[in-house]
């Protein structure tokens, strides 16, 4: 049977009514491993019947709900959950006490998380705790996206990395070490960020891989007043690498222009390219976006330089990599990317379409002639190598193909 679009193995009410109250006597759904129960009764006397009813899970085994497998295929672990069911049986409220244990994805651990949730026709409410105790979270998010939100959130030392396969990037090895702590207090009579007021404030923030990094250099707050309409620069520093993110303009009309200036190592994000044993080289960029109500654009310019990809179960990295790139609109355009093979020159071109929320389309292809490769060992041949490089989301694919024109 179904609750809720939820399916179970087994259903099982049994009702007992004496006129005034139907009540539940050893009520619950069943899954291969997890138990539902439910008890109490429903009030039959008012017009509209009332939910006054009691429900437990000890444990509920989270990959065994339709609702994660939809989202989170991959997600396992089990929660304790100690709550209610009131209100009209045609919108009642569901809340509930639980503790989330064992919770690994994509099999990453994670510590455990604990707190209350309530869910009724207006809103999902959550107040608690995540990841251990590195995120605190109170939270009021409305089904309507006229009626209005609140969220309050602390984040403490928080590795950011941890979370990466949720987007399908792999976690990086122990070699890269990622902080953050930031607190956030928004709200608006809208359940929209360009109406929100409040600020987010960001004391701490690290990214390191030996001996590159980048620090936060000071707290950056930004203050909202219907929309970001201040910030303190975020300035991130390194060695050998600089980040700035600077508020240009807001007109309290939904526009709101920020600038991006960066100079970094590539090897301090290898990790947002699972495919690649090895990545260096220069990134410089000079842009601003301009946010509107309901789209934006970039601006500005940039390059790589020096750029080496070595490839997982290939013979020979791509060294080399040099290409200007222009920001226009909503894409990144690559126009005259090079770089070689060994001695052989490789030429292409690409660009980056960033339509929207985890809907960025990536092709950027490339090609050399007359290359030579000597794999495996003592096995040399010659032919032409066409890559291309896409995707509209993470992961990205890196296609290779190698027409072979003669060998020894």
């Amino acid at each position: 049977g179904q609750i809720a679009d939820e399916g179970f193995d087994q259903l099982q009410f049994n009702l007992v009514a004496d006129g005034d109250k139907i009540r539940l006597d050893q009520a619950f759904a069943k899954k291969y491993k997890s138990r539902l129960n439910l008890s109490g009764y429903i009030d039959t006397t008012q017009k509209d019947p009332q939910c006054v009813l009691q429900m437990n899970a000890k444990p509920l085994h989270i990959d065994e709900l339709d609702h994660v497998i939809r989202l989170a295929p991959h997600l396992t672990g089990q929660a304790w959950i100690e709550g209610k069911v009131t209100g009209p049986i045609e919108f009642p409220e569901v809340s509930f006490n639980f503790s989330a244990k064992q919770v690994s994805f994509e099999n990453i651990e994670y510590p455990g998380s604990q707190g209350f949730v309530s869910i009724d026709r207006k809103n999902f409410r959550f107040n608690g705790q995540l990841l251990g105790r590195q995120v605190q979270s109170d939270l009021v998010w409305p089904w309507n996206e006229n009626d209005p939100y609140s969220l309050r959130l602390q984040v403490r030392d928080l590795n950011p990395l941890m979370l990466l396969p949720l987007i399908s990037i792999p976690q990086p090895t122990t070699e890269f070490y990622s902080r953050i702590n930031a607190d956030v207090d928004l709200k608006s009579n809208h359940r929209s960020l360009k109406n929100s007021e409040g600020s987010v404030r960001i004391s701490d923030f690290m990214l390191q891989r030996g001996a590159f990094y980048l620090k936060l250099y000071r707290p950056s707050t930004l203050v909202f007043k219907n929309g970001l309409t201040q910030m303190d620069p975020i300035d991130l520093k390194g060695e050998t690498n600089s980040v700035q993110v600077n508020l240009v303009s807001s007109n309290g009309r939904g526009e709101t222009k920020m600038s991006f200036a960066g100079d970094i190592q590539l090897r301090l994000f290898q990790f947002l390219v699972p495919f690649a044993q090895s990545v260096s080289g220069r990134l410089q960029i000079d842009s601003q976006v301009l946010f509107r109500e309901n789209d934006f654009e970039l601006l500005g310019d940039g390059e790589i330089t020096d750029g080496v990809v070595g490839l997982k179960s290939f013979p020979q990295p791509i060294e080399n990599i040099n290409t200007p790139i222009e920001f226009s609109k909503s894409k990144i355009l690559l126009n005259d990317l090079t770089a070689q093979l060994g001695p052989h020159e490789i030429s292409g071109q690409g660009q980056i379409d960033i339509k929207g929320p985890k809907n960025i389309a990536v092709n950027v292809q490339a090609s050399a002639e007359q290359i030579e490769i000597t794999f495996p060992e003592k096995i040399t041949t010659a032919g032409k190598a066409d890559l291309v490089f896409f995707g509209n989301w993470l992961p990205y694919t890196l296609k290779v193909n190698y027409k072979v024109a003669r060998g020894l």
